[in-house]
């Protein structure tokens, strides 16, 4: 455990010296479908005290289409509810029937609903 904790206090310090640019890209390969608010949010907490903070807009709310269709992806795959399930089955396959969607549904809804 000591091990883990000296690995996670020396990506800390890592994360702590970088510029915002190479921030956001590296927690853009790690989770592709961030949005630049909440990297922006993370980047100002570890920034707190030092004043390397960045401002954040309504445009960082916003995903690009290459990380909607990731985020779409995963939505159908690990659906929360029917209505997130839907909102990213519609980004992936606009044109497609209820019933086909009905029936993706069926193969991926999770077990607790």
């Amino acid at each position: 455990m000591k091990a883990v904790l000296e690995i996670l206090d020396q990506q800390k310090a890592l994360f702590s010296q970088m510029s915002y640019p190479d921030f956001e890209r590296s927690v853009l390969k790690v989770s592709p479908a961030a949005r630049i608010v909440d990297i922006k949010a993370l980047y100002n907490e570890i920034h707190k005290n030092d004043g390397h903070q960045v401002a954040i807009s309504e445009a960082d709310n916003k995903r690009d289409q290459a990380q909607l269709q990731f985020w779409a992806m995963d939505a159908i795959q690990n659906p929360k509810d029917f209505d997130d399930f839907r909102k990213a089955f519609k980004i992936i396959k606009p044109k497609a029937s209820d019933e086909e969607m009905q029936l993706t549904w069926a193969k991926y809804k999770p077990q607790t609903l």
